[in-house]
């Protein structure tokens, strides 16, 4: 019997947002409503530290495509759907399907680069304000842009390919050059769609006139696969461990570009809701469980207690930076 297809979560439009405070529907505004959610004193005896989870929706500024936006992959392509773990272990042509996407993708993502929001929050790290990072990207851009504050990678990261059968793990841009040694006619195919500007694996009858060839594991002769989390595979239990014990460690969640769809990404924010945490939101849309993050009553409607905005992040949260570094040492909690 064939396995049914898993369901991907949300990829319908989400309810609009509250703003708040009114008027952080502004840069000015959202600047204000940040600034007094990071120096305000946390309610109880929570710790003074932020951490911060993101998405993709982060690095739409560096030329990369988020999922659920308005040009996001599941809006713009109504068709797409990803390879699911158990397809890419049982089935080769599922596997060549795969690698034939990331073999012409590649290349952009590895000539793309952190975007002013990233080194905003290096900024951010340095003026004491944020402890860790729980990033859902697998684009490297975190390590990269503030390598000095923890990063727990939920979701894995591409830069590596990893065997499924001795969990050896191998750079990502060499299998490329094996990828291209192997099928020159790929490789021809992709110098001449970069020329172009078009990209297209998702034609079965171009797919089989080029086909594919992968390399396994040269030493056990397994499967390789990208060091991320497939749709279907399970994240190891030591990272979702890793993921509460950073939401347990701070007393604030900055929570940038994501809309929280995938259950591993709105179960830490809903962590940091039941343990009283204030929770500031930068994303361009609705997110899941806006109602039940908005109904948390704010008797100082400020942004100490919380803020929700849809302004870019990658505009926003420089600005923030700049403000924060005008203030004296001893006005930032």
């Amino acid at each position: 019997m064939r396995k049914p297809l898993m369901r991907i979560p949300y990829t319908e439009l989400l309810a609009p947002p509250t703003v708040r405070p009114s008027n952080a529907n502004t840069i000015p505004g959202a600047v204000a409503a940040l600034q007094n959610f990071f120096t305000a004193p946390p309610p109880k005896d929570l710790p003074r530290s932020t951490v911060v989870l993101t998405g993709a929706g982060l690095s739409v500024s560096s030329g990369l495509a988020d999922y659920r936006g308005v040009n996001g992959t599941y809006r713009v392509n109504k068709t797409y759907r990803p390879i699911y773990y158990h397809e890419f272990l049982a089935n080769h042509e599922a596997r060549k399907r795969y690698w034939a996407r990331s073999f012409l993708g590649w290349t952009s993502l590895h000539k793309a680069s952190p975007n002013h929001g990233h080194y905003a929050i290096r900024d951010l790290g340095q003026l004491g304000l944020v402890r860790s990072v729980i990033t859902q990207n697998v684009d490297s851009f975190h390590s990269k842009a503030h390598p000095d504050i923890p990063t727990l990678e939920l979701h894995g990261y591409l830069r590596s390919t990893v065997c499924v059968t001795c969990r050896n793990e191998y750079p990502r841009d060499v299998f490329q050059d094996e990828l291209a040694r192997l099928n020159p006619a790929w490789a021809a195919f992709l110098v001449e769609a970069l020329a172009s500007g078009a990209l297209d694996t998702e034609n079965p009858a171009e797919r089989k006139a080029k086909g594919i060839r992968t390399n396994p594991d040269g030493d056990l002769g397994g499967i390789l696969k990208p060091a991320v989390v497939m749709f279907g595979e399970s994240i190891a239990g030591e990272v979702k461990t890793a993921a509460e014990e950073a939401i347990d460690g701070a007393g604030r969640l900055l929570i940038l570009g994501t809309s929280l769809a995938t259950y591993s990404a709105w179960r830490l924010a809903k962590r940091a809701l039941d343990r009283g945490m204030p929770i500031a939101i930068v994303n361009t849309g609705g997110v899941r469980g806006e109602d039940q993050i908005s109904a948390v009553p704010d008797p100082d409607p400020t942004g100490a207690l919380g803020v929700r905005t849809e302004v870019s992040t990658d505009v926003v949260l420089p600005a923030l930076v700049e403000r924060l570094q005008q203030m004296p040492r001893g006005g930032r909690a």
